[in-house]
């Protein structure tokens, strides 16, 4: 798998087994509109922290949230204010963390496998483990029952976009574009 290998090589990822990284932005309550067919709702993110383990195959994710939507239309939480959340995968296992208390998210834990293996780290080091096929600067591989991905790398071999197919359980087989 030459493309694969040259884009371990360019972005250094035979070494690295942690990252950790720091964002804003706005994310959606997945499958939580009001009505079918619209939009899902919008919060903003004011603060994200993922902090992964390639080896151990984990992720613990903080983030803080509030209704991007006056008044709140849908689902989601919270529905008012800003809540703070730690969303956590090792392996096969995934829960949250709400305050002192842990509760078990086995319907989270491919979104959130999904979410550790397309940094550009992460999918390149997901498809060296998987059996990825190579067709130019395109990397492609299927962990079976949970999800298919694409990884697209640039001249540099640089990881440029990762697209994913995930099976859900509100919405069904979708789509997800990684840039």
């Amino acid at each position: 798998m030459p493309a694969g290998r040259e884009g371990t090589k360019a972005l250094g990822a035979d070494g690295l087994k942690t990252l950790q990284y720091s964002a804003t932005g706005t994310s959606y309550a997945v499958g939580q509109s009001q009505v079918p067919g619209a939009a899902w709702p919008r919060f903003n993110i004011p603060a994200l922290t993922p902090s992964i383990n390639y080896d151990t195959a984990s992720m613990r994710e903080e983030q803080r949230r509030s209704r991007a939507e006056m008044p709140p239309r849908g689902g989601g939480l919270p529905v008012i204010g800003e809540a703070r959340t730690i969303h956590v995968v090792s392996g096969d296992f995934a829960w949250n963390v709400t305050g002192d208390a842990t509760a078990p998210a086995p319907v989270a834990l491919v979104e959130r496998q999904v979410q550790l293996w397309t940094t550009p780290h992460g999918v390149i080091k997901a498809a060296l483990a998987n059996n990825a096929t190579v067709q130019g600067r395109t990397v492609a591989f299927a962990v079976p029952g949970r999800y298919t991905a694409k990884a697209t790398l640039d001249a540099g071999n640089l990881v440029e976009k990762v697209e994913v197919v995930l099976s859900n359980p509100v919405v069904g087989d979708m789509a997800m574009e990684v840039v």
